[in-house]
């Protein structure tokens, strides 16, 4: 069935289209049930151990992302800045 899937695109997109509209039936019908698992499984988790293997699936990408965040924000923060005293200079 994968190979069929594979090789004709018609399948493919009406199986894709079936799959989506049964997971957003789901979504829809089960939401606060879905939330409450989620919820639940997250709560379970040690955030030691789940920080150490996200940074071992992550790599040294999360340094990249950390930097990028950072930078973001600082670029941010400075265009609010910007915004904020140009906002508030007497105008004359």
């Amino acid at each position: 069935m994968g190979t069929r899937l594979a090789n004709d695109a018609e399948l493919a997109a009406k199986v894709d289209e079936w799959v989506t509209d049964a997971a957003a039936c789901v979504v829809r019908n089960d939401r606060s049930e879905i939330a409450g698992v989620i919820t639940e499984t997250v709560e379970r988790w040690d955030p030691r151990e789940t920080t150490e293997k996200l940074e071992l699936q992550v790599g040294r990408d999360a340094q990249f992302i950390r930097i990028n965040g950072t930078v973001a924000g600082a670029l941010a923060g400075v265009a609010i800045f910007t915004i904020a005293t140009g906002v508030q200079a007497p105008v004359r």
